[in-house]
């Protein structure tokens, strides 16, 4: 039996996420180790000493991000050993109502360059999507007034650089001036009728549009409305016994900034989000950390989401691999794994070791968006003797030859050799492992649609939770379906459920 050792629990305070870690060698996974550099952070070496220093050792963390705790290597001395997941309330709103597939109602999708028509250099001009998340915001706005309630909070996140918070702010207030001069303008009567139009599909019982368009001109000309940028420049004191604390709990509030809004500030009655913050290389915690509308007192049926579509994947992405961690909390997993697709980092380089850190992609159905059509015929020949059959069970080498074959012109889209290499490695990991095959012929379907499965395939392939399923399709390629007007085979990979890939092998 083990002695007493250390504890340690972390928890995804906006989505219900927690681990639950006992073990005497770690203590803590506050992981500035900066590990590849032989180099440890002021806060580990403090830990360290305090571990070092007492008899035993008694330590609880509370973390939004668990990706860096779950990738500890054994001789880092910060391994889990042990997991819980503590589920949410059932009236919180989280990544499976924000994040879902296919997409929720509350997301509007704006266009992928919004964040470059607002520079530091240029006119602060206001782009479309950033416009019509201002006027559903003024929409919700009007509605609680008339509901007697005083507070609303609206969240901008648009980039780390203060620069761009500044740019963001006055484009925002500069946007409100110019509404509150025009509100008896057939333009602005329009916009607004067009937010109230989009709300009210959600919210059949929201108030008259006349009662919302007075309430609105009333906010507007009596500026109502506070725009707060939110950075290491301007942040201001939220301390309760300071009269000019911030308080987001009162007011109807647009909050403008980066990295403040992803740590620690709680946003009450948060109902609209304008996000257009990317990176080259983007790491899951630090993006899951901005998810700031997740929570209780949200009315769900006004929320709403102004997000390119690419950054929107990149979240329906993190929510599903977040489910998988968790469906392995709760089967009791002991090796816990995580999923991403190819360009996202789990968490920050320097706190994993990259002589343990092993990757492996799997969990959802991943296909191609842009598939490769060069080798129809070989493909052909590999499946001709399974296309009558509702599936098959087949060598690894059968599917590893059918996706040497397929694949997408990016990728980053759809990487065929990185899937091949999670097949071998799955086969060393689990030798009785099962390789699946749907194979589908005669498939006129639309360029775009997703993941192009049927309801009964994409059931069928749900029931293999532990293999590896992978489902072809012979699609026609009509040219008015959106292809080249030639046929083109198309891959679903599917890996085993309760298994993620990034993982640490010692």
């Amino acid at each position: 039996m083990r002695k007493w050792g250390n504890l340690l629990a972390s928890s995804q305070l906006n989505t219900g996420l927690c681990l639950c870690i006992f073990d005497d060698e770690a203590d803590a996974a506050s992981l500035n180790t900066l590990v590849n550099k032989n180099r440890t952070s002021t806060i580990n070496k403090h830990l360290q000493k305090i571990k070092e220093t007492a008899s035993s050792s008694l330590y609880f963390e509370v973390t939004a991000t668990p990706q860096s705790i779950i990738l500890q290597s054994g001789i880092s001395g910060w391994k889990p050993a042990f997991v819980n997941y503590f589920k949410p309330g059932d009236a919180y709103l989280g990544g499976n109502f924000f994040y879902s597939n296919p997409t929720s109602y509350c997301i509007r999708f704006t266009s992928e360059n919004e964040l470059e028509e607002i520079n530091e250099d240029g006119d602060a001009l206001c782009p479309e999507g950033l416009r019509k998340s201002i006027m559903s915001f003024l929409v919700v706005c009007a509605y609680k007034r008339i509901k007697g309630e005083t507070n609303c909070n609206f969240m901008i996140h648009p980039s780390i650089r203060i620069a761009i918070h500044n740019k963001f702010t006055e484009c925002v207030q500069e946007y409100l001036n110019l509404l509150q001069q025009s509100t008896s303008d057939d333009g602005f009567k329009e916009q607004l009728k067009e937010a109230w139009t989009d709300l009210q599909q959600t919210k059949p019982d929201l108030v008259h549009y006349d009662d919302i368009y007075e309430q609105v001109v009333e906010i507007l000309d009596n500026t109502l409305i506070c725009v707060i940028p939110l950075n290491s420049k301007s942040f201001i004191c939220r301390d309760s016994n300071n009269p000019d604390a911030l308080d987001l709990s009162k007011g109807f509030n647009i909050v403008v900034g980066g990295n403040t809004l992803g740590r620690g500030i709680t946003f009450p009655h948060l109902q609209t989000v304008y996000y257009c913050r990317s990176s080259k290389t983007p790491q899951a915690d630090t993006f899951w950390q901005h998810s700031r509308i997740f929570g209780y007192d949200r009315e769900k049926e006004l929320v709403r989401i102004f997000i390119p579509q690419t950054l929107h994947s990149l979240f329906v992405s993190l929510n599903e691999s977040n489910e998988i961690l968790i469906k392995q909390i709760e089967n009791g997993i002991d090796n816990i794994q995580i999923i991403y697709p190819e360009g996202i980092k789990p968490t920050r380089k320097n706190v994993l070791d990259n002589k343990y850190l092993n990757l492996i992609v799997g969990g959802v159905n991943m296909f191609a968006s842009n598939p490769i059509s060069n080798y129809t015929q070989d493909v052909d020949n590999i499946v001709d003797a399974y296309t009558n059959l509702e599936y098959v069970d087949v060598p690894a080498e059968t599917l590893i030859s059918i996706l040497k074959k397929t694949g997408s012109v990016e990728q980053t889209d759809f990487d065929s050799k990185k899937y091949i290499s999670c097949i071998k490695a799955l086969q060393e990991k689990r030798p009785t492992i099962k390789c699946r095959l749907i194979v589908r012929v005669n498939r006129d379907i639309s360029k775009g649609t997703g993941t192009l499965l049927s309801p009964t395939d994409r059931k069928l392939g749900d029931k293999f939770n532990d293999d590896i399923t992978l489902t072809i399709y012979r699609v026609n390629g009509s040219t008015d379906k959106g292809w080249d007007g030639m046929p083109i085979w198309i891959s679903n990979i599917k890996f085993p459920d309760g298994i993620c890939f990034y993982d640490i092998v010692e």
